[in-house]
């Protein structure tokens, strides 16, 4: 063969043959395994120094897209990984409130007898006290009492609040009952629960949101509905829940103690846990206690939510109670 008359190609799974096409071939061609070396032989030929140069010069481009191309997607997973908390949650803060509720309400459904229900009511009432300036929000809240033990009380998605029996014994006053739903409102109310949800769940769920496959998604927050139940907020998200939380307390005239006082609660039963624990499994019920987990100095904040209680209510307007506490404890006691 003429090597004047013949023509190179790269070709194949990552250019890795090389076709030779000749006239004198007749609609056949040849193809060997591109290799530098192979490449060196045929820019030494007459006639092939020219086509060696354009395709080495584009097989070069092509490689060097291949490595920015997976340069640039490791950059992309990275910075996800990295920014998921305001990329993620940011996402999650735009979805209306009406969806996130309605896929809450699809699998938060605990059983309650008769009795357990009565008590759920009477807890209602009294969180009732409190309300919202934007009275859209005043009915989208969704209470529950859970016999778990430890002391806790914690918001999921869809506005479903929940109270653990443990707490519910420990408290003092009816007005360290509405600082800790406060809180937990607040959470709900500022897109808190839907933000930590995105966050936690990743990209998958922008995905679906994105695809308004809503069944997938609720599949999604079936499957991980234990470890969502009880989200872990940042500092940042924490800190806006205490201090938007004691200003509804005050704008309904509820005295902004009882956050403080409950939080005090909760490390004190933290800390003879702790005491009392040789091992895994009391360290696990720690970890459910979430409401002081992103705070390094809960006795900083409890002291700071103390003080600043107490300047509120002595700036502000605040009234006693009506609710039969240790009623409602005996009945908790009984009935959970």
């Amino acid at each position: 063969l003429a090597t004047e008359s013949l023509r190179l190609q790269l070709g194949g799974n990552n250019n890795s043959l090389l076709y030779i096409e000749a006239p004198e071939l007749v609609g056949d061609i040849l193809y060997l395994d591109h290799s530098h070396e192979l490449m060196k032989t045929l820019a030494k030929m007459k006639g092939l120094q020219t086509q060696y140069s354009q395709i080495h010069s584009r097989y070069k481009k092509e490689k060097a897209l291949v490595i920015i191309t997976v340069v640039l997607g490791f950059c992309l997973i990275g910075s996800l990984i990295y920014w998921r908390g305001p990329i993620f949650g940011g996402i999650g803060q735009w979805i209306p409130f009406s969806i996130e509720k309605q896929l809450a309400d699809k699998f938060i459904h605990p059983k309650f007898n008769k009795e357990q229900l009565v008590l759920i009511n009477e807890l209602n009432s009294l969180v009732k006290k409190l309300k919202f300036a934007n009275s859209d929000w005043n009915d989208n809240f969704v209470l529950h009492i859970s016999s778990a033990t430890e002391p806790n009380a914690f918001a999921t998605f869809g506005g479903h609040i929940f109270f653990n029996k443990g707490l519910l014994m420990e408290v003092k006053s009816p007005e360290q009952i509405l600082g800790v739903v406060a809180h937990e409102m607040i959470h709900v109310q500022k897109r808190h629960v839907m933000r930590s949800v995105f966050q936690a769940l990743g990209l998958f769920t922008v995905i679906q949101f994105l695809v308004g496959d809503f069944s997938g998604l609720a599949a999604i927050l079936i499957d991980q509905g234990g470890p969502l139940l009880n989200l872990q907020y940042s500092r940042t998200l924490e800190e806006e829940a205490d201090e938007f939380g004691m200003q509804l307390l005050i704008d309904n005239k509820v005295h902004p103690i009882g956050l403080g006082e409950c939080l005090e609660i909760i490390m004190e039963k933290q800390k003879v846990l702790i005491a009392q624990s040789p091992g895994g499994e009391m360290l696990e019920k720690l970890q459910s206690i979430e409401i002081l987990s992103s705070h390094p100095d809960p006795q900083g904040r409890i002291a700071h939510l103390k003080s600043k209680a107490l300047e509120l209510a002595n700036q502000n307007e605040t009234k006693q109670i009506d609710f039969d506490l240790k009623k409602f404890q005996s009945q908790v006691k009984e009935y959970f």
